[in-house]
């Protein structure tokens, strides 16, 4: 197993469509977690386009990435990506 962490803009078309697979997988298995609309690779490189410390941890086994987790690194620490709330 190999963890590689990267922008958002640096996953490859390839990194995405299993990323997009996998989503879909988990609301086929029953597991609706990971079709989260905030982990989506859709979501991510946007939020990264808006905020600084926006990263992706790719999990990779044999060369082939089997697990994603965007997350955003702050002053105060490191956090899962999300919306900010309301003020």
């Amino acid at each position: 197993m190999d963890i590689g962490v990267y922008r958002p803009g640096e996953l490859t078309a390839a990194d995405r469509a299993v990323w997009t697979a996998t989503q879909s997988q988990g609301r086929l298995l029953g597991a609706p977690e990971p079709a989260n609309p905030f982990l989506s690779p859709e979501f991510t490189p946007a939020v990264g386009r808006c905020r600084r410390g926006v990263r992706m941890a790719v999990v990779r086994e044999e060369g082939e990435p089997v697990a994603f987790f965007p997350f955003q690194r702050t002053r105060l620490g490191v956090g899962p990506v999300a919306p900010s709330p309301p003020p």
